[in-house]
């Protein structure tokens, strides 16, 4: 969120964890789901991502990512 807030010059700040206490508890879910379900074949092809070679193929975040832009302005 620190790079939406750089980009947008706080225009408009959000601080997403206001969101924590509702999403912590469904957090290990949707980690199974893009890791472990039976159909994350099917998932990984629906998002055209399936022949990415990252390991692992989900994450939450990428801090190599957030790392480079961090100081960029779009």
């Amino acid at each position: 969120m620190d790079y939406v807030e750089t980009i947008s010059d706080n225009v408009l700040p959000y601080n997403s964890r206001i969101f924590d206490y509702d999403f912590d508890p469904k957090e290990q879910v949707v980690k199974d789901i893009f890791t472990k379900s039976t159909q994350v074949d099917k998932i990984y092809k629906s998002l055209h991502v399936e022949n990415s070679t990252k390991v692992p193929k989900f994450m939450f975040g990428n801090e190599e990512v957030y790392n480079h832009l961090a100081d960029k302005t779009m």
